[in-house]
């Protein structure tokens, strides 16, 4: 079940006990007995539990997270902070602090970013799949999912300071992301994220409320959208008999668009800002010409809907929620098929009252 059930170091054993894929307790078949709680449906750390009833006595903490669910600190019942620490941006922690507060004893808390276990032995956070070193910020084995994951196969999140990794092998949103803004458990989450393109729902509504869909799709209707288009993309698509856009084209929020713009351009024009922010390929961009095309809010031609991922353009970074793999808010664009482009960058653009070259 690739999961970590036993470690010894310097004769000492410690057996650990799972649920599913959360770490709940560990032990050494002696003394010490650690238990783990979380929060419902995710791998937020909610309180550690020192001791078990067998041995009589007991001792609850409190973990003081911060908006990554890494722990921070710990309080005891009375509020007491009892051990808090810094962390640098990758996981590595930077400062730490014990305090001793009347004769009660001083937790050790070997949790870090989500779904990950400090090893003091080695340096390393056990990852579930893989081993995490937080002094370079990297994975120190490959993605065993290859390329699904993406080129960098020993890449930590596109960005951990909003992107977690709880299994080890597929990033989600931690702070401000899909996740924290629908009603899916993370194991939902994670579930949809994992299924071949064939296998996805086809109605959103089997994971996603319907008042989350109606509110992530009102912001497209209020604010209208932009979309990339490479010329070379359109050529390709005349040599394989279409002639008009994509059915059901992936469009970003108008006002995230304009953020990435920025970023984009505050970077020097590095291509590496759109694929990262809207989860394109690696490919996507060579040696192309880059235009955005924007579209008003009250465009009659167009509809817009929430992906299911099984649309023509979604690959192996889409997420359920409408969110990109970089951050951004997503929708599909019904009625792109009735654009005609006939493999003309010039043909297309007649068609849209707004749009840039980058």
């Amino acid at each position: 079940f690739n999961r970590r059930t036993s470690k010894t170091v310097n004769g000492k054993t410690t057996e650990f006990i799972w649920q599913g894929h959360k770490l709940i307790a560990e032990t050494d078949n002696d003394k010490h007995w650690q238990s783990y709680l979380y929060e419902q449906d995710s791998f937020r750390p909610l309180a550690l539990v020192q001791g078990n009833a067998q041995q009589g006595k007991t001792q609850l903490y409190w973990y003081q997270n911060d908006q990554l669910g890494t722990p921070i600190g710990l309080t005891d019942g009375f509020g007491e902070t009892l051990y808090e620490c810094q962390y640098n941006g990758y996981g590595q922690i930077i400062d730490e602090t014990y305090h001793e507060v009347g004769n009660r004893a001083i937790p050790d808390n070997p949790l870090r970013f989500q779904g990950q276990y400090y090893d003091e032995e080695t340096g390393l956070h056990y990852n579930l799949n893989r081993y995490y070193d937080p002094f370079v910020g990297r994975y120190i084995t490959q993605d065993p999912i290859k390329l699904i994951g993406g080129l960098n196969f020993y890449q930590y999140c596109q960005n951990p300071v909003n992107w977690i990794d709880p299994l080890g092998f597929k990033n989600i949103p931690g702070c401000g992301g899909t996740r924290n803004r629908t009603s899916m458990s993370d194991e939902e989450f994670e579930r949809i994220a994992g299924l071949e393109k064939d296998q996805r729902p086809a109605n959103v509504l089997e994971y996603l409320s319907k008042e989350y869909v109606d509110a992530h799709l009102a912001l497209f209707e209020q604010e209208g959208a932009s979309f990339i288009v490479i010329d070379r993309w359109l050529m390709n698509d005349l040599k394989k008999g279409h002639r008009t856009l994509a059915p059901d084209k992936f469009v970003a929020l108008k006002s995230d668009m304009e953020k990435i713009l920025a970023e984009y351009r505050a970077a020097g024009n590095d291509r590496q800002v759109l694929i990262k922010r809207l989860g394109l390929d690696e490919k996507d961009l060579e040696g192309a010409r880059i235009y955005v095309i924007h579209i008003k809010p009250n465009d009659i031609r167009f509809k817009f809907g929430m992906s299911t991922g099984k649309e023509v353009g979604a690959n192996s970074k889409w997420l359920p929620g409408g969110w990109t793999s970089g951050g951004i808010r997503e929708a599909i664009l019904r009625g792109s098929e009735k654009i005609i482009h006939n493999g003309s960058i010039k043909k297309l653009l007649k068609y849209f009252e707004k749009w840039e070259e980058l």
